[in-house]
């Protein structure tokens, strides 16, 4: 009798599922060899002083011309420009280190992001070619994926966040003032290798939803909307930091004011913001720092928060194909329907900080009026609109996922 399921009478070979199957194992592989051969690539470079920052030496002061400069640059490893500061950081009692928080963060070793990156894609590397059942492998090969997606998470912010420190002292200097350091080769290294680790996660994430073809639609949808969720939330964590948030002009009536060494306004950048949020008890009314960068630092976390849980339902999708206990994994992902907590959270405190952010300026306010002239919203308005498209999709995963897996429970149950 003659198969009903047309790919049944293809040549195996030939088969459309084996071989887009075949094909992402076949990315995967390469793409762990890739970061494989990176990370190593990264160990050797930073044993070897190749440099984090170009810092500037012997800075020159030119009042009669409004400038400032430097003799010039020199290239530093990270023996040189980072070991003592961090070394001196690490002996702080834990409100000073909390003062410090993102400002370290540019000097952190990658020491030890090379070596879990080497760890997770040398594992992936070695268990991706093995024939083993759906059951087994897309549980194993999901898990090494979103090791791997957190390394590239954690490296891809601590470059982002230098970027964005790296950023702010740039463009609010003067006309004619040069910067005081340049990034150097390490920086770029350590924020390519972590784009390259969130680009293996995000192979193998896309790589398990094709082994959900046996499995509900609940769990399909479930699927999407957690990548969905992890995807958005990865933008405001990864990507808001490197736009800045407001302007702020600068008073140039004022008679000390030089245009030349002055910056004529100032673009406020994520990662300042949350530096000034650590710095908050140094203010002395916190309650303007607490309702604008402090709520940015809290919609933040609550980003973050929302990445960690939904990387825990893309796991424990995966785990639905395990026979006979795979529903009741199933039952556990329909959790997400919570997040809607966080999303309304965010909203909220999003909506709090744009409407109060004109209050920086002002005598009580972070920037003092008697240097700054005005205020103005500048281009990031990344946060808002991620929020109210994570609102969309949680109303889809209600509509398609959590409400059919309700109407299942009720029905099996009306029938016991």
């Amino acid at each position: 009798m003659r198969p009903s399921n047309p790919l049944l009478v293809l040549p195996l070979e030939e088969s459309p599922i084996r071989a887009n199957k075949l094909k992402n194992l076949v990315a995967i592989i390469s793409f762990s060899s890739f970061i494989v051969t990176l990370a190593i690539a990264g160990l050797v470079m930073d044993e070897s002083g190749v440099p984090w920052f170009s810092e500037g030496v012997g800075p020159q002061y030119d009042f009669s011309e409004g400038s400032k400069s430097y003799d010039y640059y020199e290239s530093q490893d990270w023996d040189e420009c980072c070991e003592q500061e961090y070394a001196s950081y690490s002996y702080l009692d834990s409100d000073l280190q909390q003062e410090q928080s993102t400002d370290i963060t540019s000097i952190t070793p990658l020491t030890i992001y090379f070596v879990l990156a080497l760890i997770f894609a040398s594992i992936l590397l070695i268990i991706a070619p093995i024939n083993m059942p759906n059951y087994a492998k897309m549980p194993i090969t999901t898990l090494l994926g979103l090791a791997i997606t957190t390394v590239g998470i954690f490296l891809t912010r601590k470059f982002v966040i230098t970027l964005s420190l790296y950023f702010d002292m740039s463009t609010n200097l003067g006309s004619n003032s040069e910067p005081s350091n340049y990034l150097h080769v390490m920086v770029y290294f350590g924020g390519f290798l972590g784009l390259a680790c969130l680009g293996l996660g995000g192979l193998v994430i896309s790589s398990a939803n094709r082994f959900l073809d046996s499995v509900s639609l609940s769990s399909r949808f479930s699927f999407d909307a957690a990548t969905n969720f992890l995807l958005f939330s990865l933008i405001v964590f990864l990507v808001s930091p490197l736009f800045p948030i407001a302007y702020i002009s600068t008073d140039q009536s004022q008679s000390s004011f030089d245009e030349g060494i002055d910056p004529d306004s100032i673009h406020l950048y994520p990662a300042k913001a949350l530096v000034i949020d650590d710095q908050s008890a140094n203010y002395e009314d916190s309650d303007v720092v607490d309702s604008t960068v402090g709520n940015y630092a809290l919609v933040e976390n609550l980003f973050l928060a929302i990445i960690w849980i939904n990387l825990g339902i893309i796991m424990l999708i995966s785990l639905t194909l395990i026979p006979r206990g795979g529903f009741v994994f199933e039952w556990a992902t329909q959790i997400n329907i919570l997040s809607i907590i966080l999303i309304i959270l965010s909203t909220t405190f999003t909506t709090i900080m744009y409407v109060n952010l004109p209050k920086i300026l002002g005598a009580d306010g972070i920037f003092s009026d008697e240097t700054y002239a005005s205020f103005s919203y500048n281009i990031n308005w990344i946060i808002p609109i991620v929020c109210l498209t994570m609102l969309v999709i949680w109303f889809k995963l209600l509509v398609k996922s959590y409400l059919p897996w309700m109407n299942l429970m009720l029905n099996q149950s009306s029938r016991v």
